[in-house]
């Protein structure tokens, strides 16, 4: 009997363990499949807040979009003649004045976005505005504890009172950019910012002078460092050197050149024009050696790039804009005037990325004409021409603000 007794007890007790285990699997087990409900919850919720986050972005950027729209439609309505209205416009809010009003906030997919023009820069040369308008986005999903995607860009407008569709100026005879412009003058240099008419015949080399005139230049701005002048170089314009930049820094023309760039045709040599006054044209030399080996004239827009050996051995005659540089530090430009060159409008070094090596062992003339830059508004096939208007933005740069 107390055999038997004492099996039962045994007996209850491996029960009791076995209820024990089963209890504590099934906790277990429900510790765990609630780990990873908690997990996949938590995952789902910051899937959503980085979907939430990306499409305040998407909304502010179509909110920035709509609103350079609008700005171009009232351009267009208010004519050409006058940069004004930009001037008007309150500092925090967007359609403020003087000619339209855009809702604020903007509805985008639901979502108000705040649009503000936090800046307006505007310069004046040569009958041309540049107009820098630096323009703010900020998307909510609605409620305050949601995403908030703070976005900038600025945007830069050329507005004139010609018809010409390409928003072409510059604000110097000579630009002189960045540290790695070499230059030696071991012939002649004439570097004039008065505003020179155009000779009576093209390639004829001998123009008039406005002097004085509202339309007077420096002969040479610089962001480093100015020319050094000598006996055989001479310099004038107003001021003759200024480091002035304004708005025509180095970025603004790395900028102008990346979008021009690819509605320009490489020069073949010979008798492939460069252009001419009545059709201006925009072309680039081949990147390695250029030999001017005949007499030869162009008008419009020259670009030397990098990677580019040039030797002007014979006497060279230009109306418009040369550019020599690259936004490519791994290739350098190098520049010989062996002979005589004459260029009116303007020539501009970018020594910034690349270096500019330009060496003049003969004679140099860099005479500013706004006939010769407005002459540019002829060039039909530019990127930023809008149907024989000005006015159209293009950026300068993006950038998220934190």
């Amino acid at each position: 009997m107390n055999n038997c007794k004492h099996n039962y007890h045994g007996m209850e007790g491996a029960a009791g363990f076995v209820l024990y285990v089963a209890l504590l699997t099934i906790l277990t087990a429900g510790t765990v499949g609630g780990f990873f409900l908690y997990s996949a919850y938590n995952h789902s919720k910051a899937a959503q807040r980085w979907h939430d986050a990306d499409q305040c972005l998407l909304d502010a950027q179509s909110a920035l979009e709509q609103v350079k729209y609008e700005m171009i439609q009232a351009y267009g309505s208010n004519g050409q003649s006058a940069v004004t209205w930009f001037l008007n416009w309150s500092s925090n809010a967007i359609g403020a004045t003087p000619s339209y009003t855009i809702p604020s906030p903007l509805t985008v997919n639901a979502t108000p976005v705040f649009v503000t023009l936090a800046g307006i820069t505007v310069f004046t040369n040569a009958g041309t505005k540049l107009v820098t308008l630096t323009l703010v986005a900020d998307a909510r999903k609605g409620y305050a504890s949601g995403p908030r995607r703070k976005i900038q860009e600025q945007v830069r407008i050329s507005v004139g009172t010609s018809t010409g569709g390409s928003p072409i100026s510059a604000n110097c005879a000579f630009g002189k950019y960045g540290n790695n412009n070499t230059l030696n003058f071991g012939g002649t240099l004439t570097i004039d910012g008065h505003n020179w008419n155009l000779p009576a015949t093209f390639n004829s080399g001998n123009g008039s002078i406005n002097n004085p005139s509202a339309n007077d230049l420096p002969g040479v701005v610089y962001d480093s460092t100015k020319i050094s002048t000598s006996a055989n170089i001479s310099i004038n314009g107003n001021p003759p050197q200024t480091n002035a930049v304004g708005a025509y820094d180095a970025t603004y023309w790395y900028q102008f050149l990346s979008t021009i760039t690819p509605a320009a045709t490489i020069w073949a040599g010979g008798n492939d024009s460069l252009g001419t006054r009545t059709v201006p044209l925009v072309k680039i030399l081949s990147s390695g050696n250029t030999t001017i080996a005949s007499a030869k004239n162009g008008a419009g827009i020259l670009i030397i790039p990098g990677g580019a050996t040039v030797k002007f051995n014979q006497n060279f005659y230009y109306e418009g804009i040369i550019i020599i540089g690259s936004s490519d530090a791994n290739q350098n430009v190098s520049v010989t005037v062996n002979n005589t060159t004459t260029i009116f409008g303007a020539m501009i070094c970018l020594g910034s990325a690349s270096a500019v090596n330009l060496s003049v062992p003969g004679t140099l003339g860099v005479l500013y004409s706004k006939q010769a830059v407005a002459n540019l508004a002829n060039i039909t096939n530019l990127p930023f021409a809008s149907s024989g208007s000005n006015g159209v933005p293009y950026t300068s740069y993006w950038r998220e603000i934190h």
